[in-house]
């Protein structure tokens, strides 16, 4: 199969594009693929891979089915989509197939589970709302209550906990897995002698869609070592922890919704709005490759902190040694592998380093530069800042990294954790700011931002 050939799993229902090929020592070829939507890569057998056409469809649209979608079984035995069933009566049928009396009922559509359910969160700036909540059903009427007294609980299961009140369980999971995965936060809640089962799946699912936990009683668990994982004494700590970060989560996505917020994004990096050229697929394929086994090993080796002080100070070792050693080109690949350490520490991905490379060389070859023969060959050679923008920020000169404190740090790190990006060191009329950078959206000072959302630091980052 060809690169880019839409494909499915069949006994998994995994759908994806090819994107390359392997052979294992034994002989045996497989293919990798990269899952729709998200940037997950799966190998699988070649015996294992079909075209995506095989795939079934809506009779009406004939449109594929797609996991979550609504449905019906039509009379012919093909799936229709729940959106294009008509209001023919006999165009339903029963559960057993035979076609619907003149007293049934019109059946509930059903949900199609032949693939993943994909995740919105893990879709590139999709919103998440809500407070999910993972627990034993026993205490369904716990978060009822919370419900009630106006926590922004997007759980459904705790309307159906009672044996025999979800009337299709295949259904519940497929809420239960979407909504554990786009909510702003989940609270997962333990008694002593609770016993997790459904709760540790839906914990997952969140983790792997980047969702703060906030957990109670789990302590004695291993996943609780889990960074992305915060503890609390009491329930009710966690839920209004999980109420001020859910309301900071809203607020946020609210005010980046505007035309005011993306005019400033557009104000900070104008230069990148064109996109960049692409590299040649095995240049790219290469690099992503190198780069994805370094980010896993340098992860397992060095931990999965920022570790900016610590990666700083290495560069500034390894320059003293270029300056002894000039010629010895080891000493500025260590530089160039501890640049690349501190990039995906602060946001960047194996995927996105190459587009971020190519978008850099299209920006300074675009600037204005300096005769260099006019330049001391000891001394940096910099662009005419001139005819930029005077609200582009600079970044700041070489020193310590200014360090978020309060309201600023606590803020830093919702953003990193809930929507990507990295904190940056800006430097504005002469004065080192902290600033929050979205990659290609731009950068903004955290001054601005907690201005633009004063009740962050009420609300979230107060110590």
């Amino acid at each position: 199969m060809e690169r880019g050939t839409p494909v499915a799993i069949e006994h998994d229902g995994f759908r994806g594009v090819v994107i390359g090929h392997y052979e294992r020592l034994d002989g045996k070829r497989g293919v990798v693929l990269q899952q729709d939507g998200t940037k997950v890569v799966h190998v699988y057998g070649e015996k294992w891979v079909r075209p995506a056409d095989d795939l079934e469809s809506c009779l009406a649209c004939n449109e594929p089915m797609k996991a979550g979608d609504k449905y019906l079984w039509d009379v012919s035995g093909d799936p229709i989509h729940a959106g294009c069933a008509g209001p023919e009566r006999e165009s339903y049928t029963k559960g057993d197939g035979e076609p619907l009396g003149p007293d049934d009922p019109i059946p509930t559509p059903l949900t199609w589970q032949d693939a993943p359910n994909p995740s919105p969160a893990a879709k590139s700036g999709e919103a998440r709302a809500g407070i999910y909540t993972a627990s034993k059903t026993k205490h369904a009427p716990v978060w009822q209550d919370y419900r009630a007294r106006g926590w922004p609980i997007n759980s459904t299961w705790i309307d159906e906990a009672g044996p025999g009140e979800s009337a299709d369980l295949s259904d519940l999971w497929d809420r239960c897995i979407r909504e554990a995965s786009t909510a702003s936060v989940l609270v997962v809640y333990r008694e002593a002698d609770d016993v997790l089962k459904g709760g540790w799946a839906e914990v997952g699912a969140a983790l792997a869609c980047g969702v703060p936990i906030y957990a109670v009683g789990i302590e004695g668990f291993t996943i609780a070592k889990d960074r992305r994982i915060e503890h609390f004494e009491t329930l009710d700590d966690a839920m209004d922890a999980a109420a001020r970060l859910a309301a900071f989560s809203a607020r946020f996505q609210a005010v980046c919704d505007t035309p005011e917020y993306r005019a400033l994004e557009a104000m900070c990096s104008p230069a990148l709005a064109t996109p960049s050229p692409q590299p040649a697929d095995a240049l790219r394929e290469a690099l992503e490759t190198y780069y994805a086994r370094q980010i896993e090993w340098s992860r397992a080796t060095f931990g999965p902190a920022l570790r900016t002080g610590g990666v700083i100070d290495h560069i500034r070792k390894e320059l003293r040694e270029i300056e002894a050693q000039p010629h010895d080109l080891s000493e500025w690949v260590d530089v160039i592998i501890l640049a690349m350490d501190g990039y995906w520490r602060h946001g960047g991905t194996a995927e996105s380093l190459m587009p971020s490379l190519l978008a850099k060389q299209a920006k300074n070859m675009a600037r204005n530069w300096p005769d260099w023969r006019t330049m001391s060959e000891d001394s940096a050679i910099e662009h005419d800042r001139s005819g930029e923008p005077a609200a582009l920020t600079e970044p700041a000169p070489a020193g310590e990294a200014v360090e978020p404190e309060g309201a600023e740090r606590r803020t830093m790190e919702f953003l990193v954790a809930r929507f990507g990006g990295h904190g940056v060191t800006i430097v504005r009329d002469g004065e080192r700011l902290i600033g929050y950078s979205l990659g290609r959206r731009g950068t903004i000072a955290m001054r601005d931002l907690l201005a633009a959302v004063p009740f962050a630091s009420k609300e979230y980052g107060a110590e």
